[in-house]
């Protein structure tokens, strides 16, 4: 942002603009080195609506007849891909919030996760096998602490 341009934001202006939760997400997603921070309205902008969407989209499914259930046994090839992504996940998260790094730990908590969430909902949507209840379990479960630094009022929400 700059003067000059005309793109600058007073904070306050931003959160009664933006809201705070989106205008906290949207800093964490600046930047975490000494160079200039990078904040985008859009990213602010669509934050809320993705939270909204992810927290309907969890409910919805766990609540749903169509998720398989069984043991970790019978996993298929994208359950497995989906589980390990999200254990990869934490470690990185969690590497990333104790080293101070926040943009990082958001790239790989939330959007990474939501990336990944998406192709395994595509695979079984296109495949006709429904989601293993374990999985998204372990997935939404994880998500939720995961954007905790960021959101906590929303992870106690969720």
């Amino acid at each position: 942002m700059s003067k000059s341009k005309g793109d600058f934001l007073m904070m306050e202006d931003t959160i009664n603009e933006l809201s705070t939760k989106a205008t906290q997400f949207a800093c964490v997603n600046a930047g975490d080195s000494i160079n200039d921070a990078n904040f985008f309205r859009a990213t602010a902008d669509t934050t809320i609506l993705s939270l909204c969407n992810e927290e309907n989209w969890i409910i919805e499914t766990l609540g749903m007849d169509t998720v398989r259930t069984g043991t970790t046994d019978e996993y298929n090839f994208m359950d497995n891909v989906l589980t390990n992504k999200t254990n990869r996940s934490i470690k990185e998260t969690a590497s990333s919030f104790t080293a101070m790094q926040f943009r990082k730990g958001i790239l790989v908590g939330w959007f990474e996760m939501l990336h990944t969430s998406n192709n395994y909902r595509i695979f079984c949507q296109s495949s006709g096998i429904p989601m293993h209840s374990i999985v998204v379990t372990k997935w939404a479960e994880t998500l939720v602490i995961m954007i905790c630094p960021v959101f906590p009022n929303r992870s106690e929400n969720m």
